[in-house]
């Protein structure tokens, strides 16, 4: 059985074990999830202030509102590390 495998086999919750490997699962989802949306959305602040500082602010803010806004991701939340953070977990009893 490969490494995915076995996470999508974890991800059905039946076993103990299978419920710790896919909390872990979704709280790596949940910690790239928030690093990458927190940077790109300091980029983008910073990307405004240029445009509202430059000569060609009205086009600036067009050409930075046309590639987007903030990204929000469902996974920012941290509902997976929050719900089950704390849950006391024994594998081998």
């Amino acid at each position: 059985m490969t490494i995915e495998e076995r996470i999508r086999q974890a991800l059905t919750w039946e076993t103990e074990e299978d419920k710790l490997i896919a909390i872990i699962y979704e709280m790596g989802k949940e910690a790239a999830t928030k690093t990458v949306c927190d940077e790109h959305n300091k980029r983008l602040i910073k990307m405004q202030a240029a445009a509202r500082a430059s000569r060609y602010h009205i086009l600036c803010r067009k050409i930075i509102d046309e590639g987007g806004g903030i990204i929000y991701s469902p996974h920012y939340a941290g509902d997976i590390t929050e719900t089950f953070g704390d849950n006391e977990i024994s594998l081998y009893k």
